[in-house]
């Protein structure tokens, strides 16, 4: 079967365009302030409890972003949760997990010293982490 050069050049701009509209801004990093992971206390009494907050800024509008979150410190602790923030119409959302309530794993704050916090968000395709957050735990 003979392809019409026309017709042979539409089929290919319409896989490009396919192809850019779905699959390349799986690859396109946004800026990293777009991705955040914060806690509501910088420092912590050593047994005490504290929020972990996942944010989403002028991102994927109306997209539920899975965020694996992460907890590594002193004394061989290592713990992870599993939390969503739904953005809305403007791209923007956030959720918080209590640590160590919330976290599996070797989850406390019994070990004096600083404690540092990983989020990888995903959406569809597309994950990208966020800057590190930390937080100190004292006497």
């Amino acid at each position: 079967m003979k392809v019409s050069p026309t017709r042979g050049m539409a089929l290919a701009l319409s896989v490009f365009a396919t192809v850019s509209v779905f699959l390349l801004p799986a690859f396109a990093a946004p800026a990293s302030d777009h991705y955040q992971v914060t806690t509501d206390k910088k420092m912590v009494q050593s047994g005490a409890d504290l929020r972990v907050i996942a944010t989403v800024k002028q991102a994927a509008p109306n997209c539920a972003y899975t965020v694996h979150l992460t907890v590594t410190g002193p004394g061989g602790v290592n713990a992870a949760d599993t939390v969503t923030v739904n953005t809305e119409a403007g791209g923007n959302g956030h959720t918080a997990a209590r640590f160590p309530a919330d976290f599996s794993g070797t989850a406390n704050t019994n070990t004096l010293g600083t404690y540092t916090v990983t989020a990888t968000f995903a959406c569809g395709y597309y994950s990208i982490g966020a800057s590190p957050a930390s937080f100190t735990v004292f006497k």
